[in-house]
């Protein structure tokens, strides 16, 4: 009696261990689908430009251009300087007609 016992207890183990390991193998193939796509999005990504050859004083210049973007940092001070300069007149603007 008590060997029909423990070979019940066994299957039950059995049973649940294979439940666990399915939900871990769902968990694996969630974690590589993932990084699939999270591959995928860095493949879509533009590659990086070439390094410029330093031969001249025109070439450092292209070297720190290319290491530091100060043509889109200026652009993107100058956007944010109008946008709050904009700000100021129409808060002026507002003012004057709450004014009246």
């Amino acid at each position: 009696m008590l060997s029909v016992l423990q070979s019940i207890l066994c299957v039950l183990k059995n049973a649940l261990l294979a439940i666990a390991w399915a939900g871990v193998e769902v968990v694996n193939l969630l974690v590589a689908a993932l990084g699939l796509f999270a591959a995928g999005l860095i493949a879509l990504m533009p590659s990086m430009p070439d390094v410029p050859e330093l031969q001249s004083m025109e070439t450092a210049r292209g070297w720190l251009s290319w290491a530091f973007p100060v043509a889109g940092l200026v652009a993107v001070f100058f956007t944010m300087l109008t946008a709050y300069a904009l700000f100021l007149l129409v808060r002026i603007a507002l003012r004057w007609v709450k004014a009246l």
